[in-house]
């Protein structure tokens, strides 16, 4: 968020107005807000091209390049969409060329407002930066609400990979079990019998430690997703209450421009001699 400054321009007559002059900034109603703009893996901005461009997996989900290939590549025995858990390789990713993309913060030309030292500039820059403020407490309740959401899903993958490792624990002590006793006895039968135990148990076991990753992996992005919501959040905290601050600083610019004014008149009066 950028400070309204004191600056002057000209007119449309080309005369020279002073005034105020901020930066709109970046605020969007969240009625207005697009649901596919970020990458739900590192929560920012995809782009049309490069390594961040715009994908899908086959269940339709979408994320940015560089992170989908690290989600697949970081497990080869349990790569799943981190949405859904649908089974997905690398051959699986599908790149987008969408009309419109969001852009970065730090990407955007960055548009202007002008407010002359006016009653009626005054009245326009109070209303602007009351409508501002509006939006950032909409923005703020919504990304509250999500991030409450997003806490209790990561909560749930906590427990479920919890679960997923006590179970594999549990697993794990029959399976010991059963490779001690394969050492001890005597006889082939016997022994092919116990592999024959043991073998079922070292796939589920392999495959709830494959679950209890996913399981961490969701908790990690969810917690990631979490503090960039408390960023976005504390932002917009900040654009809420510096609504009276940035209107009391127009009114104090403006008091000094028309005291500068009314200096200058008495300054160019012709001072007569007696």
């Amino acid at each position: 968020m950028t400070s309204p400054w004191v600056s002057s321009w000209m007119d449309e007559d080309g005369k020279t107005v002073n005034g105020i002059m901020v930066i709109h900034d970046d605020l969007k109603n969240p009625k207005n807000k697009c649901q596919f703009d970020d990458c739900s893996i590192c929560y920012k901005p995809w782009s049309s091209h490069g390594k961040h461009q715009l994908c899908s997996l086959q269940c339709g989900h979408m994320y940015g390049l560089s992170c989908i290939k690290k989600w697949l590549l970081q497990s080869s025995s349990s790569r799943k969409c981190p949405q859904c858990n649908t089974f997905s390789s690398y051959e699986d990713i599908i790149l987008l060329y969408p009309p419109r993309i969001c852009v970065a913060a730090h990407q955007k030309a960055s548009s202007t407002r002008r407010f002359p030292f006016t009653k009626q500039g005054y009245l326009q820059f109070k209303d602007y930066e009351l409508s501002r403020m509006i939006d950032a407490q909409k923005l703020q309740a919504y990304a509250r609400k999500l991030q409450a959401d997003d806490r209790d899903r990561m909560v749930i993958a906590i427990d479920q990979q919890v679960d997923a490792l006590y179970l594999r624990e549990k697993l794990a002590i029959k399976w010991d079990a059963l490779k001690y006793a394969e050492e001890l006895v005597l006889g082939k039968q016997m022994i092919d019998a116990l592999r024959r135990l043991a073998n079922p148990l070292k796939l589920r076991i392999d495959a709830l430690e494959r679950r209890a990753c996913t399981f961490e992996r969701r908790a990690c992005t969810l917690g990631r997703r979490i503090d960039a919501l408390e960023r976005r959040i504390d932002a917009l905290g900040q654009r809420v209450d510096a609504f009276e601050s940035r209107v009391n600083f127009f009114c104090s610019m403006y008091m000094e421009h028309r005291t500068r004014l009314a200096q200058q008149k008495k300054n160019s009066k012709p001072r007569w001699r007696i």
